[in-house]
């Protein structure tokens, strides 16, 4: 018996046909977070900001170690990705929910700290971090910095923290442009103001 050649042509087409429809399928949400979580890694902006516009509570979720966006950032040395989960809203102060940190109870600032992370730590004292925080050791982020580090320049900074949020937010403020007055007795022209001028009229001789 001859195989009919339709048949295999309609197979061929059917299966060419099929990675085009699984590409439309959409992401399920277990799927959207891992792909949010792995962004932060990568500081893929354009995801981050899709998930957020659609998740705005994705600053707070939490990978399956129970890991928060903002310590991914942290701990892949991503600035830009920190900086920018900052700006959109995440807490500078909120509590790391993963192994020993949550344990010790430590805040970014405490974690920063640990690393010896000047950068870090500045930019969590600029949003607002507030230095003077203890974790389940009861030593503030200059305390660990000194314990974990002995980096004392870095502990001196913490110390400033305050002073560091305020030039900040000065620098944020932006400078208004000087209004330039009118004198009271100057007089300003306007349309109503002036009066057309009467043709000169000669007498004929």
């Amino acid at each position: 018996m001859f195989s009919n050649p339709f048949k295999k042509l309609a197979g061929i087409f059917s299966s060419a046909q099929q990675p085009a429809a699984d590409a439309q399928k959409p992401l399920t949400w277990t799927e959207e977070r891992k792909q949010f979580f792995a962004a932060v890694g990568k500081n893929d902006r354009a995801m981050m900001d899709a998930t957020l516009a659609k998740y705005p509570e994705a600053l707070e979720w939490r990978t399956q170690q129970g890991t928060k966006p903002l310590y991914i950032a942290l701990e892949k040395k991503n600035m830009d990705a920190f900086t920018y989960l900052l700006d959109r809203g995440a807490s500078p102060d909120q509590p790391e929910t993963y192994g020993e940190y949550q344990v010790l109870k430590m805040r970014p600032l405490h974690i920063a700290a640990s690393w010896g992370e000047h950068a870090f730590v500045r930019t969590l004292l600029e949003r607002g971090a507030d230095h003077a925080q203890r974790d389940a050791k009861k030593r503030t982020a200059d305390q660990v910095a000194i314990s974990e580090k002995k980096d004392y320049e870095l502990a001196d900074m913490i110390l400033r923290g305050p002073q560091l949020r305020a030039a900040w937010l000065a620098a944020q403020t932006p400078v208004a442009a000087p209004q330039l007055s009118t004198p009271a007795n100057d007089t300003v022209a306007t349309e109503k103001s002036i009066k057309p001028l009467k043709p000169v009229s000669f007498n004929a001789r």
